[in-house]
């Protein structure tokens, strides 16, 4: 037996088309966005950096923005298209930003240049040589000698140092910040000597280290 095939209304078949090539067609009638072209950008390390992005659309579409190549540090906001951050490393970077309305997209490449954090320190105040006896409590501060665009007008520092501290040779038992550049502890026993400790300080800037040296002498008790 031969089963006869059913007829389809044109207005069923206009919607099962529409149902299955909708978003094809909507592409196929849809205008692709444009970006504007982005110039070089200069930033600072560890400074604030905006960078503004924008995309146009004819059809008034809801647009979306990304990046690629971002340094650490920067992120964009997909919907305003604002690169906003603090670059976290100097270096040169080329930035890929792109602008889509859901369909077709548009990008365009710039370059961003970011200096190293400018340094306003001078050097590291040398320190007298230290003599301690093994279990004494030490509270010592390093002290740093400071660029005078780093001074308000009440003569006081505006910010703290944005450096990094290290330390190699310390007496056993004492602790040493990182972040503030103080020592902190007692000595251990059994660490006198009859030569001096040689304690070397460091603190990275920017793109700049400062090294201080101080002898430091441990008398048994």
């Amino acid at each position: 037996m031969v089963r006869s095939l059913r007829s389809v209304s044109a207005p069923v078949l206009v919607l099962l088309l529409a149902s299955v090539s909708g978003p094809r067609l909507a592409a196929a009638g849809n205008q692709a966005p444009t970006i504007d072209p982005v110039p070089v950008q200069f930033g600072i390390q560890g400074a604030d950096l905006q960078v503004q992005l924008a995309g146009h659309d004819l059809d008034g579409d809801q647009l979306m923005y990304s990046a690629e190549g971002l340094p650490a540090g920067l992120a964009i906001d997909r919907v305003s298209g604002l690169i906003i951050g603090e670059p976290a490393t100097a270096g040169d970077s080329t930035i890929l930003v792109s602008v889509s309305d859901g369909w077709q997209t548009a990008s365009t490449a710039f370059a961003l240049h970011v200096a190293g954090a400018p340094t306003q320190v001078e050097a590291i105040v040398t320190l007298n040589p230290q003599t301690s006896y093994e279990w004494d409590r030490i509270d010592l501060d390093v002290e740093l000698l400071w660029d005078q665009s780093r001074y308000g007008g009440h003569g006081r520092i505006d910010r703290p140092p944005v450096g990094i501290f290290s330390v190699e040779g310390l007496p056993s038992g004492l602790r040493f910040s990182k972040k503030f550049g103080t020592v902190r502890g007692r000595i251990d026993t059994g660490t006198a000597r009859p030569t001096p400790y040689l304690v070397t300080i460091t603190m990275a800037e920017g793109d700049t280290l400062y090294t201080a040296v101080v002898e430091w002498s441990v008398l048994a008790q």
